[in-house]
Order: structure tokens, then sequence, then C-alpha cells
């Protein structure tokens, strides 16, 4: 009997140090994708959202002389955004190309929000991927992770 004690009370220890790990990944504030065939990360990511009527979503990123900026117009939560409807886009901007400030705004592609999560009560992290294509330039392979702050 004493050994089915102390088995019982053995179960139950592991059973509660398993119920304290996080079932949600605390992600790093991140943005990457392929452009033009070459790897692009980003060294600073942000993530703002705005009401009036409907929720818009604004996801971007800059590295040292681009920037990709993702925008969902009518955010509902997770899910696939269609590029051009209900008012989604994305535009890859680069500074320093040698002919000024160059902006491709995207003509088509996606936006696919994969988590819209709050982790342990604390701060949501929205993450997923997205690809467009612009008027001179693919992007493709893009994720992000990004923390919302609404301070």
């Amino acid at each position: 009997m004493r050994i089915f004690k102390i088995s019982i009370l053995l179960l139950l220890i592991c059973a509660f140090f398993a119920c304290k790990k996080s079932s949600h990944p605390s992600p790093d504030n991140s943005l990457s994708a392929t452009v033009d065939g070459l790897p692009w990360v980003s060294s600073g990511s942000y993530i703002t959202i705005s009401k009036s009527p409907g929720i818009q979503l604004s996801i971007g990123a800059d590295s040292s002389a681009t920037h990709i900026r993702l925008y969902i117009g009518n955010y509902i939560g997770k899910g696939k955004y269609i590029i051009s409807d209900s008012g989604t886009t994305a535009n890859y901007v680069n500074y320093y190309n040698g002919a000024g400030v160059v902006t491709h705004k995207a003509t088509s592609g996606e936006i696919v929000v994969t988590g819209d999560t709050s982790v342990n009560n604390g701060p949501t992290y929205i993450n997923g991927t997205f690809r467009f294509l612009g008027d001179t330039i693919s992007v493709e392979n893009g994720l992000f992770a990004v923390k919302l702050d609404l301070n």
C-alpha cells in the first residue's frame, strides 16, 4: 500500500510541473523573407493596430536600407488575407538603390495570420506568413512574429 501511495504522490508531482509549462512559445519580434531570391531579415519589427469602424493591422520591419510593410484593412483574427481584398496591401521600399527611394507596391499575394494568441494572460503575439509580387520584385517565404503592445 505504501508503494501505491508513493507512486500516486510522484504522479501528482509530475502532473503539477507538466501543467506549469507554457503551451505558447514566446516569439521574438521578427520579420524575414526572400526578396528576389536573396534572404531579407529585419533589424527591427513593429506592429500597430487601430480601430475606426473596423480594425486595421499594420506590421512593418526595417533592414539597413529597405522596409517591408504589411497592412490588413479589415482584421478579424487568424486567417488568409488576399492582397487587394478589403484594403489588404503590402509594399517593399528600397531607400538606397541609386535612384532615390523606390516603393514597390504589391499587385498580388497573401498574408496568412496563423497565430493570434495571448501568452499566459500577458502580451498578445501575432504571427504568420506572407508572399507578394510587386511591379519588379518578388517577396516570398515571408515569416513574421510580433508582439502586440497596446500601450
